[in-house]
């Protein structure tokens, strides 16, 4: 949704809040996720995020195009590319880095988590 009279810079503050508050809770569900998968030490949360974070990391940038598209006053204004199906219209590296720092996140999260339950 677009607010008359705003500038470009809040779409990208908006974004960065979803963001936020997007990684916050998917870090609560891959905690609620770890007991059902038995995962007690660190190392096996660990790779378990490997594996958390490759899937998310590649349904990300699928899902991601198709709301930007659709919703981002910059991208339906032409102010900024189309992404394209995995974001390559971001940057070249976009796919790859989107995939990576899924990965790093999810594993930080099962290590942490698993580290906070003891």
């Amino acid at each position: 949704m677009e607010m008359p009279g705003a500038k470009a810079n809040l779409a990208c503050v908006v974004g960065l809040i979803l963001h936020l508050m997007m990684s916050a809770a998917f870090g609560v569900v891959h905690a609620v996720l770890l007991p059902a998968f038995d995962q007690s030490s660190t190392g096996a949360a660990t790779g378990l995020g490997v594996l958390f974070g490759a899937v998310h990391g590649l349904l990300v940038p699928t899902a991601m195009p198709m709301i930007l598209k659709t919703e981002h006053p910059l991208v339906k204004s032409g102010a900024m590319n189309d992404p394209g199906p995995f974001m390559p219209g971001m940057g070249k590296m976009t796919p790859i880095e989107m995939v990576m720092g899924h990965v790093v996140f999810d594993m930080a999260a099962g290590a942490v988590s698993t580290s906070l339950a003891g």
